[in-house]
Protein backbone atom coordinates (compact mmCIF):
# COMPACT_ATOMS: atom_id res chain seq x y z
CA UNK A 1 0.00 0.00 0.00
CA UNK A 2 1.27 3.29 -1.10
CA UNK A 3 0.76 6.49 0.65
CA UNK A 4 -2.22 7.67 -1.08
CA UNK A 5 -3.95 4.30 -0.72
CA UNK A 6 -3.15 4.88 3.13
CA UNK A 7 -4.80 8.31 3.05
CA UNK A 8 -8.04 6.44 1.09
CA UNK A 9 -8.13 3.84 3.62
CA UNK A 10 -7.11 6.30 6.72
CA UNK A 11 -10.19 8.80 5.43
CA UNK A 12 -12.62 5.63 4.52
CA UNK A 13 -12.08 4.33 8.22
CA UNK A 14 -12.38 7.64 9.66
CA UNK A 15 -15.77 8.27 8.13
CA UNK A 16 -16.57 5.21 9.41
CA UNK A 17 -15.79 6.20 12.95
CA UNK A 18 -17.76 9.12 12.45
CA UNK A 19 -20.79 7.75 11.13
CA UNK A 20 -20.37 5.39 14.56
CA UNK A 21 -20.14 8.20 16.55
CA UNK A 22 -22.85 10.05 15.40
CA UNK A 23 -24.82 6.81 15.79
CA UNK A 24 -24.06 6.53 19.53
CA UNK A 25 -25.12 10.09 19.72
CA UNK A 26 -28.26 9.57 18.04
CA UNK A 27 -29.34 6.26 19.40
CA UNK A 28 -29.00 8.02 23.25
CA UNK A 29 -30.50 11.03 22.47
CA UNK A 30 -33.75 10.17 24.01
CA UNK A 31 -37.02 11.49 23.10
CA UNK A 32 -38.67 10.72 26.07
CA UNK A 33 -36.31 13.20 28.28
CA UNK A 34 -33.61 15.13 26.49
CA UNK A 35 -32.09 15.51 29.84
CA UNK A 36 -31.09 11.69 30.03
CA UNK A 37 -26.90 11.04 29.43
CA UNK A 38 -25.69 8.25 27.70
CA UNK A 39 -23.91 6.58 30.69
CA UNK A 40 -27.55 7.07 32.43
CA UNK A 41 -29.50 4.95 29.55
CA UNK A 42 -26.53 2.35 30.32
CA UNK A 43 -26.99 2.54 33.85
CA UNK A 44 -31.25 2.22 33.24
CA UNK A 45 -30.28 -0.65 31.09
CA UNK A 46 -28.10 -2.78 34.03
CA UNK A 47 -31.03 -1.90 36.34
CA UNK A 48 -33.22 -3.57 34.37
CA UNK A 49 -31.41 -6.28 32.80
CA UNK A 50 -29.83 -7.23 36.43
CA UNK A 51 -32.91 -7.58 39.04
CA UNK A 52 -33.25 -7.51 41.77
CA UNK A 53 -30.06 -4.84 41.92
CA UNK A 54 -28.87 -2.86 44.77
CA UNK A 55 -26.34 0.33 44.87
CA UNK A 56 -22.91 -2.34 45.55
CA UNK A 57 -23.78 -4.78 42.93
CA UNK A 58 -24.70 -1.87 39.72
CA UNK A 59 -21.03 -0.11 40.80
CA UNK A 60 -19.83 -3.85 40.13
CA UNK A 61 -20.97 -4.40 37.15
CA UNK A 62 -20.30 -1.07 35.64
CA UNK A 63 -17.09 -0.77 36.92
CA UNK A 64 -17.26 2.32 39.22
CA UNK A 65 -16.79 3.34 42.17
CA UNK A 66 -20.06 2.90 44.79
CA UNK A 67 -19.80 7.13 45.24
CA UNK A 68 -20.21 7.65 41.77
CA UNK A 69 -23.53 5.12 41.60
CA UNK A 70 -24.71 6.82 44.46
CA UNK A 71 -24.67 10.06 42.94
CA UNK A 72 -26.00 8.60 38.86
CA UNK A 73 -28.40 7.10 41.14
CA UNK A 74 -29.53 10.21 42.59
CA UNK A 75 -29.85 12.03 39.80
CA UNK A 76 -31.77 9.27 37.79
CA UNK A 77 -34.41 9.54 41.13
CA UNK A 78 -35.01 13.09 40.54
CA UNK A 79 -35.33 12.70 36.97
CA UNK A 80 -38.08 10.08 37.93
CA UNK A 81 -37.01 7.61 36.21
CA UNK A 82 -35.80 4.79 39.04
CA UNK A 83 -36.78 4.18 42.58
CA UNK A 84 -34.84 3.23 45.58
CA UNK A 85 -36.93 0.68 47.45
CA UNK A 86 -36.27 -1.22 50.79
CA UNK A 87 -36.10 -5.12 51.82
CA UNK A 88 -38.82 -6.12 52.86
CA UNK A 89 -37.14 -9.18 54.70
CA UNK A 90 -35.03 -6.78 56.84
CA UNK A 91 -35.26 -3.05 56.14
CA UNK A 92 -32.02 -2.18 55.06
CA UNK A 93 -31.24 -3.69 52.04
CA UNK A 94 -32.38 -1.22 49.55
CA UNK A 95 -32.54 -1.50 45.35
CA UNK A 96 -33.32 0.16 42.57
CA UNK A 97 -36.10 -0.47 40.31
CA UNK A 98 -37.11 1.41 37.11
CA UNK A 99 -40.45 3.69 37.26
CA UNK A 100 -42.55 3.83 34.34
CA UNK A 101 -40.71 6.71 33.04
CA UNK A 102 -37.09 4.45 33.21
CA UNK A 103 -39.24 1.44 31.55
CA UNK A 104 -40.02 3.46 28.32
CA UNK A 105 -36.43 4.51 28.11
CA UNK A 106 -35.63 0.96 28.25
CA UNK A 107 -38.37 -0.19 25.91
CA UNK A 108 -36.79 2.35 23.68
CA UNK A 109 -33.59 2.00 24.02
CA UNK A 110 -34.04 -2.08 23.99
CA UNK A 111 -35.82 -1.34 20.32
CA UNK A 112 -33.15 0.63 18.98
CA UNK A 113 -30.64 -2.13 19.98
CA UNK A 114 -32.46 -4.71 18.42
CA UNK A 115 -32.93 -2.81 14.80
CA UNK A 116 -29.26 -2.00 14.97
CA UNK A 117 -28.27 -5.47 15.75
CA UNK A 118 -30.31 -6.84 12.93
CA UNK A 119 -29.38 -4.84 10.27
CA UNK A 120 -25.89 -5.30 10.99
CA UNK A 121 -26.35 -9.02 10.89
CA UNK A 122 -27.73 -8.74 7.88
CA UNK A 123 -25.04 -7.02 6.49
CA UNK A 124 -22.48 -10.05 8.09
CA UNK A 125 -24.54 -12.18 6.37
CA UNK A 126 -23.87 -11.65 3.25
CA UNK A 127 -20.01 -11.77 4.22
CA UNK A 128 -18.08 -15.12 3.72
CA UNK A 129 -16.67 -16.20 7.42
CA UNK A 130 -12.93 -15.53 6.12
CA UNK A 131 -13.98 -12.20 5.31
CA UNK A 132 -15.01 -11.68 8.55
CA UNK A 133 -12.21 -13.29 9.75
CA UNK A 134 -9.80 -10.61 7.93
CA UNK A 135 -11.31 -7.75 9.23
CA UNK A 136 -11.18 -8.81 12.67
CA UNK A 137 -7.18 -9.37 12.12
CA UNK A 138 -7.08 -6.29 10.60
CA UNK A 139 -9.00 -4.60 13.70
CA UNK A 140 -7.08 -6.14 15.96
CA UNK A 141 -3.69 -5.36 14.36
CA UNK A 142 -4.67 -1.45 14.11
CA UNK A 143 -5.69 -1.58 17.58
CA UNK A 144 -2.21 -3.21 18.71
CA UNK A 145 -0.64 -0.53 16.91
CA UNK A 146 -2.08 2.39 18.32
CA UNK A 147 -2.15 0.83 21.93
CA UNK A 148 2.11 0.38 21.32
CA UNK A 149 2.88 3.73 19.84
CA UNK A 150 5.84 5.38 21.20
CA UNK A 151 4.36 8.83 23.12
Amino acid sequence: MNKKELQQFNNHFMSFMEAFEKLKSQQHANVIDQSITASEVHLIVTIENHQPINLVKLAEIQNISRSAVTQSSKRLIQKGLISLTTSPQNGKNKYLQLTSKGKKIYQLHQTQQDYIENAVLTVLDTYSQEDLNKVTSLMTDIKAVWENLPW
